[in-house]
């Protein structure tokens, strides 16, 4: 078998009532030169048994005999990635069949080379699959440069590139800046990014790429409790090793404001928790601009 362009890595951990439309959402994309490799990290469910009903020659899957975490996953699956580009893809969330080949043209580019990653729009959908949000997310095509990304980000408080489904990045300059980091948990994605943009540019695809559940299962569900924190020290710490000319008040306004996108993100979880949820868009949700992640 040819070496794959992209390799589409998701790692799965109790995920049976998603995994099966994950999985599908990528056999059915418009390219087709990837792999798509399964991580199962020691599932208690039937996740396993799940993925194992795929008959397709591109689909790899590892186990974990024992549950390792995020960090330990994400970084095995870098690790087993052949194709020149890498999608992350969370167990829950689904890409839109033209995903791999808006994004994977747009790294093939000649006058992209210094590009290290591409992004674009993604809706937000309830555990339904009811969209909530459409178009969230960098909307404007184009490049924009690494480090004033960066600096946007942190004087914002915001992750504006937007959850794994939404990146597309190069896997030479993954392996390089050293694979993911859970020393803020919440922050592993946002984490990455900022340091490949360390590396190279940005690119912004205007077209949705898929779509992020949101549901009381998520990690963002779970971690909302500690995700304010973490943001604070994460972004003090991109300014310090990466933007280390940013003036300070800009780092404590991203922070006051991570903490009030915090607030508004529990709210909007809170809605989408309660029982009597009737799949739809709440005007709370339409006015909470804000960026979430697992």
């Amino acid at each position: 078998m040819n070496e794959p362009a992209i390799s589409v890595c998701i790692p799965a951990y109790n995920a049976a009532p998603w995994i099966a439309g994950t999985i599908e959402s990528v056999l059915a994309q418009t390219r087709r030169d990837f792999e798509l490799i399964i991580l199962d990290d020691c599932s208690e469910d039937d996740t396993l048994e799940i993925v194992r009903r795929y008959d397709d020659p591109r689909i790899r899957l590892l186990v974990h005999e024992r549950n390792l975490g995020a960090e330990a996953a994400w970084n095995r699956l870098l690790e087993e990635a052949r194709g020149r580009f890498v999608k992350l893809l969370c167990c829950d969330d689904l890409i839109y069949p033209t995903c791999l080949e808006l994004q994977a043209t747009a790294l093939e580019r000649p006058e992209h080379s210094a590009v290290a990653l591409v992004t674009g729009p993604r809706d937000i959908i309830d555990d339904t699959g009811a969209v909530i949000l459409r178009r969230r997310g960098l909307t404007q095509p184009g490049r924009v440069e690494g480090k004033a990304m960066i600096r946007r980000i942190v004087a914002s408080g915001r992750n504006w590139i937007g959850e794994p489904l939404t990146v597309l990045f190069r896997r030479d300059i993954a392996a390089r800046v050293g694979g993911f980091n859970a020393t803020e948990p919440y922050c592993i994605d946002i984490d990455m990014w900022c340091r490949l943009l360390a590396e190279g540019d940005l690119y912004v695809v205007p077209e949705t790429l898929g779509a992020f559940r949101v549901s009381k299962s998520s990690w963002s569900f779970r971690l909302t409790g500690k995700q304010a924190a973490q943001d604070r020290t994460f972004f003090a710490r991109v300014r310090d090793q990466i933007a280390p000319s940013m003036p300070r008040w800009q780092v404590w306004l991203g922070q006051a404001r991570c903490t009030r996108d915090a607030f508004l993100r529990q709210a909007v979880y809170w809605w989408l928790g309660r029982d009597s949820t009737t799949p739809g868009t709440s005007p709370s949700i339409e006015n909470a601009d804000t960026t979430m992640r697992h």
